[in-house]
């Protein structure tokens, strides 16, 4: 069974407990463009961004006194940290595969690579060069982009600095 969930993906500790065999797959993705997707989220859903939106990290109390550029930014950042923490600490290494959103979307990572992962026996006849569409295009006004590019630079994102 494969989840796409963040909420589960701030739980690897208590899936760890259930004692079943889970295999995790982290996708990393330049905080920048994360941060934009929330920024966007925001608007779209909640019609502003001033309202949070998508998961409560660890520390959210504290995230929500910030402007919310930076409280997007955090948001990624904690989640990010806390998933990385989880992994490291409960995880066995080899039931992890971390990819970067990057190699995805530029087709450096093929689809057996990920089957021969999770040990799924499916068919290799199917197109393993599937194209996704990048999500990593600048989408909002300048000064907004201006500051969450400031924002995320403030931050060790081991090796995940803004790339614009």
């Amino acid at each position: 069974m494969l989840f796409k969930n963040l909420n589960l993906g701030m739980r690897i500790a208590l899936l760890e407990k259930m004692n079943t065999h889970n295999k995790y797959i982290f996708i990393k993705r330049n905080p920048f463009y994360t941060a934009q997707s929330l920024l966007i989220a925001r608007r779209k859903n909640n019609n502003d961004i001033e309202t949070w939106w998508s998961v409560k990290p660890p520390g959210y109390k504290y995230i929500q006194s910030f402007n919310p550029i930076k409280q997007v930014v955090r948001q990624v950042y904690n989640i990010e940290k806390q998933i990385t923490k989880d992994l490291g600490e409960y995880v066995n290494p080899q039931d992890v595969l971390t990819v970067n959103y990057e190699d995805l979307i530029q087709g450096n990572l093929k689809l057996e690579h990920l089957r021969t992962f999770i040990g799924s026996a499916e068919s290799k006849q199917e197109n393993s060069n599937v194209q996704l569409i990048n999500g990593n295009v600048s989408r909002l006004e300048k000064p907004v982009l201006d500051q969450i590019k400031h924002e995320v630079e403030k931050l060790d994102w081991k090796g995940y600095k803004s790339q614009i």
